[in-house]
């Protein structure tokens, strides 16, 4: 090992250690964040998985960037990310884990998403959700879960990990749904491969379900392809 990765490393654990501290904080600070954080422990194996995964697979650097984005998927606070073109999920096959409690109709809608995504040329494995399961990159995950925002038939909640600088790479989502329409499903699905909302009426990532629509753009094709 380098002198040069040996003072990389010794920066990135004070990093880590600073952003503990500071989630820390964060937690005594944010009691609203409560019954988000006991909703999300229903699915904490999933995600301690998904950290696992990640320390072993791209090492400590990235464990930094993991732990801001688990703090944005408990709390929706995270610092602006240092990047300079969109977040993309990369790995393929993208595999798409479905909460069987999830309502016969979302689970449908889920199923016409990832056909239209398919469709596109997208590699996307769909499975069944087994909580005893470790997490892997390249997932995204289809909870039973409840939206409180008025209006909001969808949320994805991305984790990232910056994989040089100037680029950050999804590596896994939550996504959860409150609506049986498969335009929603699709929607969702398409912030988890990585693509943000695009205002144009008759777009599939246009913000709102009215004045939405199918349209894929070649640009939004070569983000994710």
């Amino acid at each position: 090992m380098s002198d040069s990765t040996e003072v990389l490393l010794e920066r990135v654990d004070g990093n880590v250690k600073h952003l503990r501290d500071e989630f820390d904080r964060l937690r005594e600070e944010l009691p609203t964040l409560a019954k988000r954080v006991e909703s999300l422990e229903n699915h904490r194996s999933w995600l301690a998985g998904v950290v696992a995964v990640l320390g072993v697979l791209v090492g400590r650097k990235e464990i930094m960037a993991l732990l801001g984005g688990f703090v944005f998927l408990l709390g929706c606070i995270q610092a602006p990310p240092v990047q300079t073109g969109p977040s993309v999920m990369e790995t393929r096959p993208v595999r798409v884990i479905v909460d069987e409690r999830l309502p016969e109709c979302e689970q449908a809608a889920i199923g016409a998403a990832v056909t239209f995504w398919r469709n596109y040329g997208i590699e996307i494995n769909l499975e069944l959700w087994d909580p005893e399961a470790p997490g892997h990159i390249g997932d995204v995950l289809f909870v039973d879960d409840e939206i409180e925002e008025e209006n909001v038939l969808g949320l994805t909640m991305a984790i990232e990990a910056v994989i040089e600088p100037g680029h950050a790479e999804i590596v896994a989502a939550v996504v959860v749904l409150d609506s049986c329409l498969a335009q929603t499903a699709t929607h969702e699905l398409g912030h988890a491969l990585g693509l943000p909302h695009r205002e144009e009426r008759g777009a599939l990532m246009f913000p709102s379900i009215q004045g939405g629509g199918w349209d894929v753009s070649e640009l939004e094709l070569s983000w994710i392809r």
